[in-house]
């Protein structure tokens, strides 16, 4: 299955010409123009971490629910996805601990190839606010199933786990489509995930524990931190909604 979403990838991929020509019809440019690769330096960098704070200033409370979203529901999914087998062994048997695994596996790539283009439908058919609060439904699913020492609680876990990860993946460009100048949505979408995977990693790397019991405890408390966030950020939207237009570049 990824050789053949890896051909589908490599074969279906516009070259760096037709992207850039396309674009410049979208934002009516000339293409030369959109071309930043010289601009790959220290002095880049440096510029384009200026442009997404200040993105990032436009909608503060909204940004940083979702910043804190992402950086603790991620500390809590890097543990639970690097301890699954460790986790399965201790509490089961050896064939439903290979079954489990064999399952997750499996959902991981079915579900996020079928999910990903019918996430776009569900954007469109019922807009951002229901989707993502369905997601932040099935972010709550995954640290309720995490300790229930349970075949079939851990089946639901794990089909809560993968479909919220195919499901978050849209649901954040989604998001940065909305709360960003189009100029600089991929600043502000590289923004938001880095920032808040930094904050994934050095909350994991502050709260360790050395009991594996205790480290999965703190994988469903950080859990539930992050999903507390994405409640935060669903009574915001539904209560201010989203912005009827991208906000206009007003930084260059």
């Amino acid at each position: 299955i990824s050789l053949v979403a890896s051909l589908v990838f490599f074969f279906s991929c516009p070259t760096k010409k037709e992207f850039l020509t396309q674009a410049g019809r979208v934002l009516n440019t000339h293409p030369s123009g959109l071309d930043t690769s010289a601009l790959i330096s220290w002095l880049g960098v440096r510029q384009s971490l200026d442009e997404a704070t200040r993105v990032f200033a436009l909608y503060p409370l909204e940004n940083y629910c979702m910043l804190f979203y992402i950086g603790f529901f991620m500390a809590g999914e890097l543990i639970c996805f690097s301890t699954l087998d460790t986790k399965f062994d201790r509490w089961f048997n050896k064939e439903d601990s290979q079954m489990l695994l064999h399952v997750y596996g499996t959902a991981l790539v079915i579900i996020g190839i079928v999910l990903n283009p019918i996430a776009g439908f569900l954007f469109n058919y019922f807009g951002f606010r229901p989707v993502f609060a369905f997601s932040a439904l099935l972010a709550f699913c995954v640290p309720v199933t995490l300790l229930v020492e349970s075949v079939w609680a851990q089946l639901l876990h794990i089909f809560a786990l993968v479909t919220w990860f195919a499901l978050f993946l849209n649901v954040i460009s989604k998001y940065s489509v909305a709360f960003a100048p189009p100029d600089f949505f991929g600043t502000f979408l590289g923004f938001l995930v880095s920032v808040g995977g930094i904050l994934a990693y050095l909350i994991d790397s502050i709260l360790q524990f050395p009991k594996f019991e205790d480290l999965l405890v703190l994988c469903a408390m950080n859990m539930i931190v992050g999903w507390l966030f994405s409640v935060a950020l669903c009574v915001i939207l539904y209560r201010k909604g989203l912005p009827l237009k991208p906000p206009k570049n007003c930084f260059r």
